[in-house]
């Protein structure tokens, strides 16, 4: 091993253990986003969230309460509060694989009360 540092140097190995990394820290942030806002719109299957997300809702996803309890997507009506996870599509919008419903609106000391709710 140190001959093979000494060979390539340093620097060149530690930038490529670094443009590894992202790879085994599973999802990328351009392709999987954490969206943790108010919703502004409802256009049907597509949610518009703090007035420029597009998150769109189909048969796979999944709603839940704020106890993690899975409830229908029929009560997505009306609600102003989601934090929501999915896949990042080619036009920017996200697919949602899951929405949890909050109360309202969830500050850094509030968060804690929410343990599906990951960094972003």
């Amino acid at each position: 091993m140190r001959y093979l540092i000494d060979k390539i140097g340093k620097a060149t190995l530690l930038v490529a253990l670094m443009l590894a990394l992202p790879s085994f820290a599973g999802a990328d942030s351009d392709t999987y986003r954490f969206i943790l806002g108010h919703v502004s719109r409802d256009d049907g299957r597509t949610l518009i969230i703090n007035e420029d997300i597009r998150l769109r809702v189909n048969s796979e996803t999944k709603v839940f309460n704020t106890r993690g309890k899975q409830i229908s997507a029929h009560t997505l009506r009306g609600h102003k509060w989601i934090y929501a996870e999915g896949e990042v599509n080619e036009d920017e919008s996200v697919t949602a694989e899951s929405i949890y419903l909050l109360p309202g609106y969830v500050n850094e000391k509030v968060k804690k009360k929410y343990p599906f709710i990951k960094s972003y």
